[in-house]
């Protein structure tokens, strides 16, 4: 008995499948632009990590101001704080080199607060707005973007036991 699918029959389907869609795509314009050195472009729709990074950039800042100003509490922050410069190195890398280059290194220091205490209130309050940033983002992103927003709305939840 000669097996319902083999790797010929496969082959032929999955290139015929994508000559249709690049078909589609071309009838109604969607799918990817090709840039200048003729790479994929991601189209108009924004990378759903972008907003999630401009916001870890700012909440980096916030510990950056936090530990400058207020050294007493300075270990107990440092941890979270190299946390948060590696989430903004993981979804840079995961972003088109174009994009990524269009964001910003850095971003100016928030106030660190009055106290050491409003500090940290405003350090934990940063995390609960980051947290519920990345996980609705995870909601709607796919595949890899998905994972990666959840694992860092599930860090950025872990990190109130910290700032409390």
């Amino acid at each position: 008995m000669k097996p319902l699918l083999n790797r010929r029959r496969l082959l032929a389907g999955a290139a015929g499948g994508a000559g249709g869609l690049l078909a589609v795509s071309a009838l109604t314009g969607c799918g990817v632009v090709v840039g200048a050195d003729d790479s994929p472009v991601p189209a108009a729709q924004p990378d759903p990590l972008e907003p999630v990074l401009a916001a870890e950039l700012t909440l980096l800042a916030s510990y950056d101001a936090a530990i400058a100003k207020f050294p007493a509490v300075a270990g107990k922050l440092k941890a979270v704080r190299a946390d948060h410069a590696a989430h903004v190195q993981a979804m840079r890398a995961r972003l088109d080199p174009r994009r990524a280059a269009q964001m910003p290194a850095s971003v100016a220091a928030e106030a660190a607060g009055a106290t050491s205490a409003a500090a940290i209130a405003a350090l934990a309050k940063g995390e609960r707005a980051q947290a519920e940033r990345a996980g609705k983002a995870c909601l709607t992103a796919e595949g890899e973007r998905s994972a990666l927003l959840a694992s860092l709305a599930a860090c950025e939840s872990s990190h109130l036991v910290v700032v409390g």
